[in-house]
């Protein structure tokens, strides 16, 4: 949970600025900023923000778990008919 929480807030801290700066370098320069490296930096900014995604739904994910945990309400568990 732990690892999931701290790696999330490590890709997001500056994924904002990061994009919104690499829009305004396309916008500005078009077509020769895509060609110098723009392109694959706006693929590998958006790597980093799936990547951050993933990490947010592995921690809700371990935070639900925890709760149904500590509050002795784990879902039931269907039975099986062998």
């Amino acid at each position: 949970m732990t690892v999931s929480f701290v790696a999330f807030g490590y890709l997001t801290i500056d994924l904002v600025r990061l994009v919104s700066l690499n829009a305004a370098l396309v916008l500005t320069h078009g077509l020769r900023a895509l060609m110098d490296g723009g392109a694959q930096q706006f693929l590998e900014l958006w790597l980093n923000a799936l990547l951050a995604m993933g990490m947010y739904l592995g921690f809700k994910l371990c935070e639900q778990v925890l709760l149904h945990v500590l509050c002795g309400t784990n879902p039931p568990k269907k039975d099986r008919d062998v």
